[in-house]
């Protein structure tokens, strides 16, 4: 729908003007017309709901999930794995966007979606799609407020490396700048733990935040440069304080 990618004008009043032709359509059109085309429809419904930035941005989650989730009825994973198990990972993905609720439960409800979509997407079959939901699963483990901090994170650790098995800088570079950024994340906060090896740890952010920047020139990709090299200041700065505490202890 034309509504819902142009990108003048007003973007919010675009997208919903893009849902209310999709809506048309369906009542014309229903799941009894072309199952498979109204699935197809709910799936666009939901990812533009998810896009809406006025309005509640709950109520807006809401619709996008409940959008999806009527396109499962039809993207059985019996009859429509490819697509079961993307819609999966959409649902996880609003999951993690809902800003209300309990985020434990949110987090959970991401976790289990992105599990669920592995049973199809499989290194094998599916490369990309299996390493991004590994990547996405790493996001999670990061910003998940419930079980064991360390232990969060080092699952995340874990999944991320899964990514990078196949989010290689020669074959998806974006990609895999997107992943070291989000390993030097998980490091930076192994690093704030109590115990941990913290000067080795930011010196992995680091570096993995200025393989990052290799890609991500301010050139060619202006705003993920800039939030790059600002975590990149931030965990040096904290290197070089904590280096320079250790000097001072050592005189």
């Amino acid at each position: 729908m034309a509504w819902a990618g142009l990108t003048t004008g007003n973007l919010d009043e675009n997208r919903r003007r893009a849902i209310s032709y999709y809506e048309s359509a369906l009542s014309i059109n229903g799941k009894d017309y072309d199952a498979e085309e109204w699935a197809y429809t709910q799936g666009a419904i939901g990812q533009i709901w998810s896009h809406v930035k006025t309005g509640n941005i709950s109520d807006n989650l809401r619709r996008a999930r409940e959008a999806q989730e009527l396109s499962l009825t039809v993207f059985t994973r019996a009859a429509e794995p490819l697509n079961w198990a993307a819609t999966q990972n959409n649902l996880a993905t609003l999951w993690t966007k809902e800003p209300n609720g309990d985020k434990g439960v949110n987090f959970s409800n991401a976790l289990a979606g992105y599990s669920s979509a592995l049973a199809v997407f499989t290194k094998e079959g599916d490369p990309y799609r299996w390493a991004w939901t590994h990547r996405a699963i790493a996001m999670a483990k990061v910003e998940l407020p419930t079980g064991e901090r360390r232990q969060n994170l080092l699952m995340a650790e874990s999944e991320y490396a899964a990514a990078m098995s196949i989010f290689t800088k020669a074959d998806y570079p974006t990609d895999w700048a997107l992943t070291c950024t989000g390993l030097a994340k998980v490091y930076a906060a192994l690093a704030q733990i109590p115990d941990q090896p913290r000067l080795d740890l930011l010196r992995k952010a680091s570096a993995l935040q200025r393989d990052a920047l290799m890609i991500w020139t301010e050139a060619e990709f202006p705003l993920d440069h800039a939030d790059a090299a600002k975590a990149l200041h931030e965990y040096e700065a904290q290197l070089s304080g904590d280096a320079g505490s250790a000097r001072q202890a050592g005189t």
